[in-house]
């Protein structure tokens, strides 16, 4: 996980639709864990570009972010609305796809061959940790 400002304010989820206080991380300006909340100056990296941090046009930007509902626990990302360089709002980002997909979309995965058929070991999850060697797996000699 990596190093970011935080928004902490009230939303309505759009995956359960229950509003309550989300902590949304922050993917632009100066990364130094700065909790934020509506009406709040950004800090920008100065000398830098956008994409790292640094201060766009005018301040106004709508600043990508991302975010877990505390009630039902499934992500959702964000755009935050950035205009003199203050937090003027925040609202659901409709283009990016969340990272928890719902029961609905979860892919079963089918094996192509059972391990009696197989002429390499199968490991169990158990066995894993227990097996020497940088890629975990035992060579075949």
């Amino acid at each position: 996980m990596g190093l970011y400002n935080t928004l902490n304010t009230e939303m309505t989820c759009p995956r359960c639709g229950a509003k309550s206080n989300m902590e949304i991380e922050c993917f632009f300006g100066l990364k130094n864990q700065i909790e934020y909340k509506l009406g709040d100056r950004v800090e920008w990296r100065l000398g830098k570009a956008v994409q790292n941090g640094g201060r766009p046009e005018g301040g106004n930007l709508d600043g990508e972010g991302y975010t877990e509902c505390p009630l039902c626990k499934r992500d959702f990302f964000v755009l935050m609305v950035v205009v003199n360089d203050i937090i003027q709002g925040v609202k659901v980002n409709p283009d990016k796809k969340p990272y928890i997909c719902e029961e609905s979309e979860i892919i079963q995965v089918v094996p192509l061959r059972t391990r009696e058929s197989s002429t390499r070991p199968v490991l169990s999850p158990q066995q894993h940790g227990s097996i020497s060697g940088r890629s975990g797996l035992k060579s075949e000699t």
